[in-house]
């Protein structure tokens, strides 16, 4: 699939892109009036309209690479021959600790210097998509796993990181392409959001194979997905309000367990498996 991309019409992607977005919104909610119960779960709906755009990102792409005999099954064939278990897993734990170690440093540093006000207008909004419900987050780790995936790495290290490559430096293209990726993604962990798109930037680069950034991003949200279900089920209702001293506790005892572990995560890939040699594919021996 890199080859796909290298050489892919920058335009009709776009177009393709844009009008994916339209129709594929205009689907979702057509999807939404056709199950009307769907209305008592706003965050479901909010979870399908996201969903509607990256199915037919997908589709369009698959479709392309149908046309001009890509054989998208050669990448995933290849993923074990390209890396160990042991680094997928090295990479996976690490962006999970860092995006761990961001949540909770956020709260923590919002909960001790904001303005009490400002709190309690932040904690008494739901955002976009209103309170979460089960099935919202069911039909979100659907999306999260099955769906945002392909589509977003298709676009952001398939046709911007490999694209851009032709007009910026190497680490241009994936600063850039990174950032977009963090920016459309409106999280409150955006910094490591960005760490994570960089991350995948450099598994494409040195192995010049889309499937195993979207495998890993699959494990990534799953991870993620679990863990919010997971909330969800086993929290207290009435159980939502955390004294600072708790959120103090938390951060000491949780965010910074897992920001040394990210640390030793990051050395380890860096110093033993050579991971930002860029010049050079991934060992395929365990250290």
């Amino acid at each position: 699939m890199y080859n796909y991309f290298t050489n892919i019409n920058f335009l009709h992607a776009v177009i393709a892109f844009l009008v994916a977005q339209v129709v594929g919104s205009a689907l979702a909610v057509g999807s939404v009036e056709l199950f009307p119960a769907l209305a008592q779960y706003p965050d479901a709906t909010f979870e399908v309209l996201r969903g509607g755009p990256n199915l037919l990102v997908i589709l369009w792409f698959l479709y392309d690479m149908h046309k001009k005999q890509v054989d998208i099954g050669e990448d995933f064939r290849n993923i074990l021959r390209q890396i160990t278990l042991g680094d997928m897993a090295a990479i996976t734990i690490f962006n999970i600790l860092a995006g761990l170690f961001s949540i909770y440093g956020i709260i923590y540093a919002a909960v001790s210097f904001m303005p009490s006000d400002a709190l309690s207008q932040m904690s008494g909004s739901n955002g976009l998509a209103g309170s979460t419900t089960l099935v919202g987050l069911l039909i979100g780790g659907f999306v999260a796993v099955i769906l945002a995936p392909p589509a977003e790495e298709f676009i952001f290290r398939g046709l911007l990181f490999i694209r851009l490559q032709k007009y910026l430096p190497l680490w241009g293209s994936m600063v850039l392409s990174s950032v977009l990726f963090a920016a459309i993604h409106f999280s409150i962990s955006a910094v490591t959001t960005f760490l994570f798109a960089l991350t995948l930037c450099v598994v494409v680069y040195k192995t010049k194979n889309i499937a195993l950034a979207i495998v890993l991003h699959a494990i990534n949200n799953g991870f993620v997905s679990l863990f919010q279900v997971a909330s969800e089920l086993f929290s207290k209702p009435g159980n939502d309000e955390m004294s600072l001293a708790q959120i103090s506790t938390q951060f000491y005892s949780i965010g910074l367990p897992c920001l040394l572990g990210a640390l030793a995560l990051a050395v380890y890939l860096i110093r033993k498996r050579g991971f930002l040699q860029l010049d050079k594919p991934f060992l395929t021996v365990q250290a």
